[in-house]
């Protein structure tokens, strides 16, 4: 019982975690849009897999970052995501003649 319970916060994290940036979201703007939640889940993995040492089962890495750290990172990765997202998507919409 208590082996289940345990096995059960991992994929109570990643509900907890979607559900924090659908409110953060739909706080801010007044829309629920999943393309941002999307964005922040995965900084939220790479700061995982950062601090872990590891992606999944497979890729893992020679280093396991503090916590704080892997944090930062993932904010800085999922901004990246963001930024190239909007470059490579927006803006070329934006000017297209209709």
């Amino acid at each position: 019982m208590l082996s289940s319970a345990i096995a059960g916060i991992g994929p109570g994290g990643y509900y907890a975690a979607i559900a924090v940036l659908l409110i953060l979201m739909a706080q801010l703007t007044r829309t629920v849009n999943f393309s941002q939640v999307a964005v922040g889940m995965i900084g939220a993995y790479f700061s995982v897999g950062l601090a872990a040492g590891q992606f999944q089962t497979s890729i893992r890495l020679p280093f396991k970052l503090p916590m704080i750290v892997a944090v930062i990172l993932g904010i800085l990765i999922a901004g990246l995501v963001s930024a190239l997202s909007l470059i490579h998507i927006s803006e070329p919409t934006r000017q297209a003649e209709i």
